[in-house]
C-alpha cells in the first residue's frame, strides 16, 4: 500500500526513498526554520512540497534531494524580497 494523491501513487519502496530524502535535507535546512514551532512545520511543509515536486524531474536521491534544497534555497530568497 503507498500513498494516493489525485494522480500521484507512491509505492512503498519511492515513499522510503523519499522519506530518507526528506530526513537527509532537513538535516541540511532545518536550522533556518528553528525559530517557533509554526516556522518549524512552514519549513517542513514547503520542503515535503519541494521533495515531492522534485521528483518528477529526477529519480535519484541524491539529485531529488539537491533540486529540493534548491527550491528552498530559493524560497528563502524571494521572502526576503516580500512586502
Amino acid at each position: 500500500m503507498g500513498l494516493r494523491s489525485d494522480d500521484m501513487v507512491i509505492g512503498p519502496e519511492q515513499l522510503h526513498l523519499l522519506r530518507g530524502v526528506f530526513d537527509a535535507a532537513w538535516d541540511e535546512c532545518g536550522w533556518e526554520y528553528d525559530g517557533s514551532p509554526a516556522e518549524t512545520e512552514i519549513g517542513r511543509l514547503r520542503l515535503a512540497n519541494a521533495v515531492l515536486s522534485a521528483r518528477h524531474s529526477v529519480s535519484d536521491a541524491a539529485s531529488i534531494k539537491a533540486v529540493a534544497l534548491r527550491r528552498m534555497a530559493m524560497w528563502r530568497h524571494e521572502s526576503r524580497f516580500a512586502l
